[in-house]
């Protein structure tokens, strides 16, 4: 059995599917020096139909109507730009009472455009909050071009802004200002969409670390923990994707791509982690997602590979049509402390 349906059929199913963000600029991949970048540990699995119907049965209630959540809108990051905004998805109080596990989720669109409320965004934030997650969803800084995104020169560099803002959340996670949407800081994720993918890896990766700068010289103990990240059709390593978006045309360049790249982070302790990759994705190629589950392999990274079959760029967890892969997702967290067990409803039985 083989879960991927035509296009008509999810139409059928699931109504229109949504609108997601604007495609990112083309990029050949450079091959992956990573020796046998198929071949993966253990602990990486996967994904194909034999784990469908477990899953399915699992987790069949995984599309909620947007709604299902309260959202409250626009809230400012202390110590963030001026881009650093947040949306918070909640889980129903009295459903999902006490301190509840939160997941900082990032936006792609090329470190250029996107928002924290993409339809996206929206689809995961409000999936996820009715699994008892509080979804904190991150605006950040981005790249600013001449004549409109990735055209005519860069007018402003987000690097290392950006990543600044992904650790002014984290720091926001553990504040006292946190606990009004009950936050539990001590059972963090990391979950970021293309571009945000590699914010969110670089969050879980080098934050903690030396570099104190990719920090704004906050002291490490004042950011939140990362238990768990997950990256959905993100990227590594500049170098093979995105190094035309952060170099700045000069002899450090090759320096500023080591800097930004989570690969360069790579060793045995860090958080666990979720690779979800499109298998059809013409953006960021499949051979990269390969090679990274291969990396995280040989340090010895508790590491999950999903290569979803059949997708492109763009799909969202949460929706419908995604339930192979947000079951996986939701998982996984589970597995890594992060969803926490149900709770009935006030009245049920």
């Amino acid at each position: 059995m083989h879960y991927t349906k035509s296009k008509n059929d999810r139409r059928k199913a699931a109504g229109r599917p949504p609108r997601l963000p604007r495609r990112l600029p083309r990029a050949t991949p450079v091959a992956a020096k990573t020796g046998q970048a198929d071949t993966f540990n253990n602990n990486t699995t996967v994904m194909n139909a034999t784990g469908f119907i477990l899953v399915f049965v699992l987790f069949s209630c995984l599309a909620p109507s947007l709604g299902a959540a309260s959202v409250i809108h626009d809230i400012a990051i202390p110590g963030g730009s001026p881009a650093a905004r947040m949306d918070v998805y909640q889980p129903e109080p009295e459903r999902w009472p006490g301190l509840r596990p939160t997941v900082l989720m990032i936006h792609g669109g090329g470190w250029a455009i996107g928002d924290k409320a993409d339809r996206r965004e929206q689809i995961t934030g409000h999936a996820f909050a009715e699994k008892g997650l509080v979804v904190v969803s991150l605006n950040y800084d981005l790249f600013r071009y001449k004549d409109g995104p990735w055209k005519g020169g860069k007018t402003h560099e987000a690097w290392p802004r950006n990543l600044q803002d992904v650790a002014a959340a984290l720091c926001w996670l553990k504040s006292a200002g946190a606990r009004a949407y009950k936050i539990d800081s001590g059972r963090v994720a990391l979950l970021g969409y293309s571009a945000g993918a590699h914010l969110a890896l670089m969050g879980a990766y080098a934050l903690h670390g030396d570099d104190a700068e990719l920090r704004g010289h906050r002291p490490a103990d004042d950011l939140a923990a990362v238990r768990a990240v997950i990256s959905v059709y993100g990227t590594h390593d500049l170098r093979l994707f995105g190094a035309n978006i952060f170099k700045r045309g000069d002899a450090g360049d090759e320096e500023l791509l080591a800097r930004a790249s989570p690969v360069t982070y790579l060793r045995k302790g860090l958080p666990p982690t979720l690779v979800v990759h499109g298998d059809k994705d013409v953006t960021i190629a499949p051979e990269i997602a390969r090679a990274f589950a291969s990396r995280l392999g040989e340090v010895g990274v508790r590491h999950e590979l999903v290569m979803a079959p059949g997708r492109k760029h763009g799909f969202a967890l949460g929706a419908s049509q995604e339930r192979e892969c947000t079951g996986l997702a939701l998982k996984f967290l589970e597995d890594n402390g992060i969803v926490p067990p149900a709770q009935p409803l006030n009245g049920d039985k």
